[in-house]
């Protein structure tokens, strides 16, 4: 009984070891760095907003996000790696009921439609 309980102690060890390196390397888990945040604007109960994050030394995650009575859903994020980030990098405008990101490295025009049925789109194009 002595050599199962031992047994059982060390394959519990070692699954626990096992996935607290999982959880400490597990990219979803690490905490980048916050640069900015910024209300873009507002179509009806819907505000717009975006948060800049450092990944890396040259890297940088934005994050489009809407809220809605104080309920944060995520629309899209991007990634630069260029190394530079400036609040030059995107131009909005609102259109109606129609939020336009213009950003240069965007290749392809995105859509997206909120729970509000506002329209969002990522484009490069100007």
């Amino acid at each position: 009984m002595h050599r199962l309980e031992h047994q059982v102690m060390t394959k519990t060890i070692l699954t626990l070891s096992t996935t607290l390196v999982l959880l400490t390397h597990c990219s979803t888990l690490y905490r980048h760095d916050l640069v900015a945040t910024e209300t873009l604007g507002q179509i009806g109960r819907e505000t717009f907003i975006y948060a800049v994050y450092q990944l890396d030394y040259d890297a940088f995650d934005i994050v489009f996000s809407v809220v809605v009575d104080n309920d944060t859903s995520k629309l899209c994020s991007m990634q630069i790696a260029d190394g530079v980030y400036s609040k030059n990098s995107f131009r909005f405008e609102f259109i109606q009921d129609t939020l336009v990101i213009f950003n240069q490295r965007q290749t392809k025009t995105l859509y997206f439609q909120t729970k509000g049925e506002s329209i969002v789109i990522l484009t490069g194009r100007h």
